[in-house]
């Protein structure tokens, strides 16, 4: 549009120098005052024209921002999917994907849980092929949490799975109850997260079960009774990992009574070794 009105007044003011040379006087008078009406005319509106065209492409500038902003924003539509649904069955071991619902760019995923540790125990978390993530995952005995951080240089692909926690089953069947979610987020901002489970059902026919483990009374001050479905060797240990007590038999289905009025107050943990599995119980001496 403002080419156009350039090129009208070039054309314009032609015409008036041609008529200079051919016109009277009076005539002349005329045509000044028209052409300087013309130039004040074309003006404004180029400046006008200008001024459209500088806010037209501000306000581009700052819808495009708003829309990065806006993508680049963790809200409620962004969702981790912990998916029990797409459970892998490996006897004793079982794994579940972990996905992200999002229309941002992700770079980073985190997220801390806690378990049953009755009838689970932690085995490890793996990464998915399609993802090259830098990532640490690491069980907390003091506060019983598992937690789980990752980033990439690259943006993260979300068509599949972004990474598998694989569980030890110790007892029973693993069932949505058994996890609580404690946090979770996506470039380092809390999101959304679910737990799908509509096909464990089917899973608790197939899934093995493992040794079951009891520590009563608990919290203790001067004997506690340790019990195992399998016989076993229990070992007690402090959050150091000294070992306090060792070389504690027990016989299938039987108590041990173990006194601990020798030990300080604080938290321990019970290690109770079978042919079937490795499993650690929280012990409180007060």
């Amino acid at each position: 549009m403002l080419n156009i009105q350039l090129f009208n007044v070039k054309i314009f003011s032609l015409h008036i120098i041609k008529f200079k040379f051919t016109s009277s006087k009076k005539q002349k008078a005329v045509m000044k005052k028209l052409l300087l009406i013309t130039f004040i005319f074309y003006g404004v509106s180029i400046f006008g024209a200008v001024n459209i065209s500088l806010f037209d492409n501000k306000d581009n500038k700052n819808k495009a921002k708003l829309i990065t902003e806006e993508i680049r924003t963790i809200n409620v539509g962004d969702t981790v999917v912990f998916d029990l649904t797409q459970i892998t069955d490996l006897g004793n071991v079982v794994s579940f994907p972990v996905s992200i619902i999002s229309d941002d760019v992700i770079y980073a995923l985190d997220f801390s849980l806690k378990y049953d540790q009755d009838v689970l125990d932690w085995d490890t978390i793996i990464n998915s092929n399609t993802n090259v993530l830098q990532s640490v995952a690491n069980y907390n005995i003091t506060d019983s949490t598992l937690r789980y951080t990752s980033n990439s240089l690259q943006e993260f692909l979300l068509s599949g799975p972004i990474t598998n926690i694989r569980f030890n089953v110790l007892f029973g069947v693993l069932d949505s109850s058994d996890l609580n979610i404690v946090a979770v987020y996506l470039n380092g901002e809390p999101c959304s997260f679910i737990v799908k489970v509509d096909a464990t059902v089917g899973l608790k026919k197939t899934l093995k079960k493992g040794a079951f483990v009891n520590v009563f009374p608990n919290p203790t001050s001067d004997m506690v009774n340790l019990s195992c479905s399998d016989d076993a060797l229990a070992e007690i240990i402090d959050l150091s990992g000294k070992k306090i007590r060792t070389d504690i038999n027990i016989t299938a289905g039987q108590n041990i009574s173990v006194e601990t009025n020798t030990m300080a107050t604080g938290i321990y943990f019970v290690r109770f070794s079978s042919s079937n599995k490795v499993q650690y119980r929280k012990l409180i001496i007060e």
